[in-house]
């Protein structure tokens, strides 16, 4: 067992210090290896650097001290806080999260992926990216169906998901008019999920897919936007 130091101050209170174990982990669940890990108490700073199990054990702490920390590692956000060991406690554990580095988004809307294909093709959602604009190339066919283009779809940043069927379809004949938008994550027939199905009008002898394209799209103010379809 690790024994206490003792220090006795010209008012007559006793110190105590403590060893101070320290993990930093991922939102996940993983380790976070050469974190470095800064502790300032009285006036000092003390530094250590997590192990390939993301611990990092620093001794000598002083209990009943106010301990400010910042930990950092290349690729993720810094966490500070502040922790305070009870005087009676010799080995103390604390777990610290260290979420992934985000860059910032672009202010203006920028294009993820744009095109009409009946066939399976991928998108992979930029990281930071939570939210996913889905419109037409074509105004009128926007504002024709219902709901009404643009969608907004719930993603996850840096995900890869499996695609199909972002098309844009006219009835055959002009009269009566029909517009149908299609757009679909498809991993298999029974693993899918409807993007965005919008629709207006009668097709009695039915629909051919158009050259109009769909475009998908983020920035940051769509990122503040409450989703249509949640598909994380």
């Amino acid at each position: 067992m690790f024994n206490r130091r003792l220090l006795i101050n010209s008012g007559g209170k006793q110190q105590t210090y403590s060893v101070l174990e320290i993990h930093v982990d991922t939102p996940d669940g993983g380790h976070v290896r050469s974190a470095r890990v800064e502790l300032t108490y009285n006036g000092e700073s003390n530094l250590a650097n997590t192990d390939n199990k993301g611990i990092a054990v620093l001794y000598g702490v002083p209990t009943g001290t106010e301990i400010s920390y910042t930990i950092t590692a290349a690729g993720y956000n810094a966490a500070t806080g502040k922790w305070i060991i009870p005087t009676d406690v010799e080995y103390e554990t604390e777990y610290v999260v260290l979420s992934p580095f985000e860059p910032p988004l672009p202010t203006t809307e920028t294009v993820l992926w744009k095109g009409s294909t009946v066939n399976p093709f991928t998108i992979t959602i930029p990281p930071g990216v939570k939210v996913l604009k889905i419109t037409t190339e074509s105004t009128y066919v926007d504002e024709f169906v219902d709901p009404n283009l643009p969608r907004y779809i719930g993603v996850t940043g840096g995900k890869t998901y499996n695609m199909r069927w972002a098309t844009v379809e006219e009835g055959s004949i002009p009269e009566p008019e029909y517009w149908e938008v299609q757009v679909y994550r498809y991993n298999s027939s029974s693993d899918f999920k409807l993007w965005v199905s919008s629709y207006a009008g009668d097709a009695p002898e039915g629909a051919i897919t158009t050259n109009i394209q769909i475009i998908m799209s983020y920035s940051a103010s769509i990122n503040g936007v409450t989703p249509n379809v949640l598909d994380y």
